[in-house]
């Protein structure tokens, strides 16, 4: 949580956005998008879905042979990154070096962003306000 900038005895707090949260997580790891650029949690989490089940209809065998293969161009073009556009640029060269090491640090970097979001103190309220 961060001060509002309005004023330091003013005692209002302002909270983050999972995106918010989930960009400043991914800049941890050498990526940088804005949050503007992060779908809210819910879109994330099915975009996340929907490229994990790609990847886990792939036999143990063929996954092994594929893993550091970069697939961005082909799953973007059959809309895998349609409702998260991001995402191609997250997944483009395996920044990790392996398809599946990307993804899953990507998938962490979501999960904490929801677990900061929940974790946030309710906005305290400015208690002249309430007193009188």
């Amino acid at each position: 949580m961060r001060p509002h900038a309005r004023g330091a005895h003013d005692g209002r707090m302002t909270t983050n956005t999972f995106q918010e949260f989930f960009s400043e997580n991914l800049a941890e790891f050498g990526w940088h998008l804005s949050p503007s650029d992060l779908p809210d949690a819910h879109t994330y989490g099915d975009a996340m879905v929907h490229l994990a089940r790609w990847w886990d209809s792939i036999d143990p065998h063929n996954r092994d042979i594929f893993r550091t293969c970069d697939f961005s161009q082909g799953l973007k073009d059959k809309g895998y990154f349609a409702t998260f556009p991001g995402l191609f640029t997250l997944i483009a060269g395996n920044r990790m070096g392996a398809f599946d090491a990307t993804i899953n640090d990507i998938i962490a970097c979501g999960r904490r962003a929801n677990l900061q979001v929940d974790e946030q103190a309710d906005p305290v309220s400015d208690v002249l306000e309430v007193v009188g």
